[in-house]
Order: C-alpha cells, then structure tokens, then sequence
C-alpha cells in the first residue's frame, strides 16, 4: 500500500530543491576528469565528438578560426585532418576565456 503524500510547506520546497541541487553538485564534482592522452593523435570526427559539435560545423567554422590548433598531418587539401590532443583540449579549455 502507498503511503498518502506529506503536505509540505513551500519553504520546505525550495529546502529540498536547495538540498537536492547541493547533493548534484558535490557529487559532479567528485567525478575524476576523463583522462586523455594529451600526445594521442586524434582525426577530426573525434575532436568533433570530444568538443560535442558536429562533423559539418567542426570542419567548415571551428577549423578556420585563427588560434585553432594546427593539424599535424598532410598539408594536402583534401588529406584527413589530424591534430594532438593537448592541444585541442587546451583549446577548447581557453577558448572563452
């Protein structure tokens, strides 16, 4: 059988709310970091997916901006794109600042 619900207060609401988004952040902030292999190579569909924007955007935008990180690979124009992984996360991690 349920128990019938409990009237609360709507202070006692937001306490709750208060409490449960302290819970959400302590344990965000317990996560380790994805450790990555700042000397790894990584093609352009991975910096991609690690900077959580699409294929298209990547190569048409982030690309062309002037401080991002130089591919490693072949100059040829139509080669695959390559870059170092230190480097796109240092990118991406000063990015706005």
């Amino acid at each position: 059988m349920m128990e019938p619900l409990k009237k609360i207060t709507l202070a006692q609401f937001w306490q709750m709310m208060n409490d449960i988004e302290g819970r959400i952040i302590a344990l965000e902030q317990n996560q380790p970091q994805q450790a990555f292999n700042h000397e790894e190579i990584w093609t352009a569909k991975e910096v991609a997916a690690y900077a959580r924007v699409s294929y298209g955007y990547l190569m048409q935008k982030l690309i062309h901006e002037p401080h991002f990180p130089q591919s490693v690979g072949t100059a040829k124009k139509n080669a695959p794109k390559k870059y170092r992984a230190g480097e796109i996360i240092r990118y991406f991690e000063n990015r706005n600042i």
